[in-house]
């Protein structure tokens, strides 16, 4: 083919115009997707703590079952002494003198869990404390006691609280939109 040729030949690609167009509608999407991607994240990340959280609790319960002896999950930070909040993690530990605390010599060390997600808070149903009480299971099962823990998302965002409820009998489960983060 010579250059005089009434035949040019084409090039495979795109034109400057129609690569703006689509880096244009590529910024849109993008603005319009991700603040819902990042909301969702944040959902499951709170949903995946209060479940962890409940898969301990059943944990404690069917160990004080087949073991025979009391098992205490309690806040820990760290280590293996029970401390304030649930946000720096827990333990879980048979209690043979059902006293609430873990003793290396007596008890045994179950698990540890590390701290919850940055913002993550614990708070009692009603959202006005911290919480910093041990849950212990006694050989029957049970707990002996009712209680709600509330599993809130980082200040600023705006999701529904997600609660891990322990009945009497022992038995836990998760519940969505019961009980109130504090501040709210």
């Amino acid at each position: 083919m010579d250059r005089m040729s009434p035949r040019r030949s084409l090039r495979p690609g795109f034109t400057l115009i129609e690569l703006l167009v689509a880096l244009a509608v590529l910024a849109i999407v993008t603005l319009w997707v991700l603040p819902g991607a990042a909301r969702t994240l944040d959902s499951l990340r709170l949903e995946l703590t209060a479940g962890s959280f409940l898969a301990t609790l059943q944990r404690a319960r069917g160990e004080a079952i087949s073991r025979g002896v009391a098992v205490t999950l309690c806040p820990a930070s760290q280590g293996e002494q029970c401390t304030e909040r649930y946000t720096n993690g827990w333990i879980l530990f048979t209690d043979i003198d059902r006293d609430g605390r873990y003793d290396h010599e007596r008890d045994e060390l179950l698990m540890t869990d590390s701290a919850l997600p940055a913002g993550i808070t614990v708070s009692d149903r009603g959202g006005s404390r911290d919480l910093s009480q041990a849950i212990s299971y006694l050989p029957d099962g049970s707990a002996r006691r009712a209680l709600t823990r509330i599993f809130c998302a980082p200040a600023g965002r705006e999701l529904p609280p997600v609660a891990v409820v322990l009945n009497n009998v022992g038995r836990a489960r998760l519940a969505r939109g019961e009980g109130q983060c504090p501040g709210v």
